[in-house]
């Protein structure tokens, strides 16, 4: 991932998001979200789902479309398309959970008995 991250910084430079990383930690990773809608059946679906995902963009391209690496943050359960306050509710949610993440949170790896404190 340092190998991207850098390649980011470095072409990404001159964008808000290459200036965000030249002031983050190297511990510090970003993601894109992403949310879409699919019907089972248009004419007579009575359910339609809309996933909410996000892709972490330090990995390179294409791995981080490989759908083991992307992550699956809420589902949107609605007849027909979501309205605003129904999409706004469930971005919240996400919100509230990557802001947590932001804060720090520990993780332990049981092979290096070493603690690590990730931040996003």
């Amino acid at each position: 991932m340092r190998i991207t991250r850098k390649t980011n910084r470095k072409e990404l430079k001159d964008t808000y998001y290459g200036k965000f990383l030249s002031f983050e930690p190297e511990t510090t990773f970003t993601l894109t979200l992403n949310a879409d809608g699919i019907q089972k059946n248009k004419a007579n679906s009575t359910t339609g789902l809309w996933p909410i995902v996000l892709v972490l963009n330090e990995l390179p391209y294409p791995q981080k479309c490989y759908i083991e690496n992307v992550l699956l943050a809420g589902i949107v359960r609605a007849k027909k398309s979501p309205n605003n306050n129904v999409i706004q509710a469930s971005l919240n949610l996400v919100v509230d959970e990557l802001l947590e993440l932001e804060a720090g949170v520990s993780f332990y790896t049981k092979d290096t008995n070493n603690t690590k404190k990730l931040n996003m």
